[in-house]
């Protein structure tokens, strides 16, 4: 409990030319995928890289969604990259996504490649937060934000919390959803992938 790293850790191997960041701005009524592309280029000459994305379903040990929808692969031409970083946009066509609402939180997997080899990858709902008047929506739909702070509890069983250890973690989370709670500050933790999952 005083310090040192108390999560899981992971060691990431990466190509030469990779995607550290994508932000993802997905439109809900077209169902295309807006994407802003941090590229890194490790290299000291420029490098042309052509690349793909594919969109589909997320899927994890923790997380199985609830709803059926295609995967999606698109061509998004190539680039140059110069030494060190550069930002690229693209888009890619999508059609009738699954919706996220509170109900059921519907989670896709974005892959960009390079001839087979993966860049980056992130995560992202069809979603779209608005405040109209004294109202906050999602997806056009009024909603009200029902939560609260676990306390230091999370954060001092890491092994528990942070690792799903006797499936703890989902049975919180479980009860929590049944408390009719819809957002969990973890601002004392877990912070992990598990716990994002």
């Amino acid at each position: 409990d005083g310090g040192g790293i108390c999560g899981p850790v992971t060691v990431e191997f990466r190509e030469t030319v990779d995607a550290p960041e994508i932000l993802v701005d997905p439109d809900i009524r077209t169902g295309n995928i807006s994407l802003n592309v941090l590229l890194f280029n490790h290299e000291a000459a420029p490098r042309a890289v052509k690349l793909q994305a594919r969109v589909e379903p997320f899927i994890s040990a923790f997380y199985q969604p609830s709803s059926q929808a295609p995967a999606t692969d698109a061509e998004l031409g190539e680039v140059t990259c110069p030494p060190g970083e550069s930002r690229h946009c693209f888009t890619v066509r999508g059609s009738e996504p699954v919706l996220w609402d509170l109900s059921n939180p519907f989670l896709y997997h974005l892959r960009l490649t390079s001839d087979g080899k993966p860049l980056g990858q992130t995560r992202f709902g069809f979603r779209k937060f608005e405040v109209r008047g004294n109202e906050f929506r999602l997806n056009g739909h009024p909603i009200h934000v029902l939560g609260a702070n676990p306390g230091d509890g999370w954060n001092r069983r890491p092994q528990i919390y942070c690792f799903n250890k006797a499936n703890a973690l989902r049975l919180g989370l479980k009860l929590f959803k049944e408390a009719n709670l819809n957002f969990v500050r973890v601002h004392n933790g877990p912070r992990t992938q598990i716990f994002y999952d």
